[in-house]
């Protein structure tokens, strides 16, 4: 026999159903926050850290390019310094960040740059970007909409 459902019922699943629509964001922001999820720039971030030699921000992805275009040591290692001094403990310099990734013109120059910047300061660059000078402070850090326009910026270039 088929049960009837009363209106009640159905006013019910749909009130309940409108609420998990309307509270999907707010739940899944705060969800990435904490880490329960992760955002899909976490996402980017960590499929170029785990991609080895594959990710322009790999320290090796330059050595295995056959005539690898790179910039001369001494500018890589200004430039790790700019991106370095650009992230302080109370903040991020995000416009200075951007406009040494914008003089770069090859993925291989990238990945020079990251080489220098962890031979400098023992970090990788690209969650150097992500965590900042602290991972416990992460309001000088880099924002996740700006590590994603970097990460889109890169993978565009040669």
């Amino acid at each position: 026999m088929a049960k009837k459902i009363d209106t009640q019922t159905i006013l019910t699943i749909g009130a309940v159903g409108l609420g998990i629509y309307i509270l999907y964001k707010p739940i899944k922001a705060l969800f990435d926050t904490f880490g329960i999820t992760q955002s899909a720039t976490a996402e980017a971030v960590q499929q170029a850290q785990t991609s080895g030699s594959k990710s322009p921000f790999s320290p090796l992805y330059w050595r295995g390019i056959t005539g690898a275009y790179l910039i001369p040591v001494a500018q890589a290692n200004a430039k790790a310094k700019a991106i370095f001094d650009s992230i302080t403990y109370f903040g991020n310099d995000y416009s200075k960040i951007l406009a040494i990734f914008k003089t770069l013109n090859y993925k291989t120059q990238v990945s020079f740059l990251a080489q220098q910047f962890q031979a400098l300061y023992k970090k990788d660059l690209l969650e150097y970007l992500r965590s900042g000078k602290s991972s416990r402070l992460v309001q000088n850090a880099l924002s996740e909409n700006q590590i994603q326009t970097i990460i889109d910026f890169v993978n565009k270039l040669k």
